[in-house]
């Protein structure tokens, strides 16, 4: 059985809230959804790339805006050969702010950070996030609005699958 994790992280990649923000946030996550596990806070000093597991299905090239496929069960297939490269690349690198890539549609250099991932993925120094949180799509975004009033920032949902 696979694991579903909602993932909010700022729209700003650099915001960084107080530790009791967090904390009261990823409180809230607890009340919002009872049934959901692992409630988690993450700080980094610098910008991660947070991810969406088997979500990922497509990029957007930032030079010739031709879109890739990623498929992770098919191998020898040129997006899924550029996703496993990245995700070397990105436990080789501590810097993604000026992470160079090679895109797989055109084969020029691109900085990771301005790769489309088609809203499946994104960076930041902080991840709220909890898991299989069974969430209501009618009420979701309001508790998303009162996240973001706690942790005074505007926030990006991304759904994870692993």
């Amino acid at each position: 059985m696979s694991d579903e994790v909602l993932k909010l992280i700022p729209e700003d990649k650099d915001f960084l809230p107080s530790i009791e923000s967090a904390e009261r946030a990823r409180r809230f996550l607890e009340d919002c959804f009872p049934d959901g596990e692992q409630a988690e806070i993450e700080l980094s000093e610098t910008v991660q790339f947070i991810d969406s597991g088997e979500n990922l299905e497509r990029i957007k090239c930032p030079i010739c805006s031709e879109s890739t496929e990623i498929n992770p069960f098919q191998e020898n297939d040129a997006g899924t050969n550029w996703w496993y490269a990245l995700d070397e690349s990105l436990s080789l690198s501590p810097d993604l702010n000026s992470l160079n890539i090679i895109m797989p549609c055109c084969g020029k250099q691109a900085l990771l950070q301005s790769v489309d991932f088609m809203g499946f993925a994104g960076f930041s120094k902080f991840e709220l996030c909890i898991w299989n949180p069974y969430a209501n799509s009618n009420t979701l975004n309001e508790q998303v609005s009162q996240v973001e009033d706690l942790l005074n920032c505007k926030l990006k949902i991304i759904w994870a699958k692993y």
